[in-house]
């Protein structure tokens, strides 16, 4: 999933982000496809744990994932594990400045976004809301041990779940990465929606 760049600019709390954003991209775009897989194999026990743990509280019928795009690390296998045990794997579609949901298996018909990031050729009829969604794996380019998640720059995650800032779970957000994607300080703004979950290829958030 990508976001469009931000259009704001300018201060240095923004040069900040950017430059974290930029140095971020680069580092995961850099990943070889060995060690993209290996960081997938990685994570999917590793959310499939944290997912474990969410069932205490909240049944899991419905959850969205993401096609990974540009070193992004890549959930397909959590979603593959996920159906196999009756679970609904779902996919962020792009809605004006929001997000809606569409059903995603291999064997979904796909199309090329104008981002040229595959996704279901899924009537937009068909698409869900997010509240639908029981919980949320959310691509990241950035994040910091409070669970603040930097993302491409366009917000589109932030505005989706803008009233998880004043709400309790479901949707659960849980955020996915590489752990060379953390770092000290994502410089988080106001608008910036905490996730409730960060797990890597090599640790969970909590």
């Amino acid at each position: 999933m990508v976001d469009t760049p931000s259009q704001n600019g300018g201060s240095e709390h923004e040069d900040a982000r950017q430059a974290l954003r930029q140095r971020l991209r680069r580092a995961r775009k850099s990943l070889s496809a060995q060690a993209l897989q290996q960081a997938a194999a990685k994570l999917q026990p590793n959310v499939m744990a944290v997912l474990d743990s969410v069932q205490q509280t909240t049944p899991l019928n419905r959850v969205a994932g993401y096609l990974a795009f540009q070193g992004e690390i890549d959930v397909c296998p959590v979603m593959d594990a996920l159906r196999v045990n009756g679970i609904e794997t779902y996919v962020p579609m792009l809605n004006g400045e929001t997000l809606q949901f569409a059903l995603w298996s291999p064997n979904t018909p796909r199309t090329t976004n104008r981002f040229g990031i595959v996704e279901p050729s899924t009537p937009k009829t068909e698409w869900l809301d997010a509240s639908a969604m029981d919980a949320v794996l959310a691509p990241l380019v950035a994040f910091d041990e409070r669970k603040h998640r930097m993302g491409m720059g366009g917000g589109f995650y932030d505005k989706t779940f803008a009233n998880r800032r004043r709400s309790s779970p479901p949707p659960w957000l849980i955020g996915v990465a590489h752990q060379l994607q953390q770092v000290p300080t994502v410089h988080s703004d106001w608008w910036d929606v905490p996730l409730d979950h960060i797990v890597t290829d090599e640790k969970s958030f909590t």
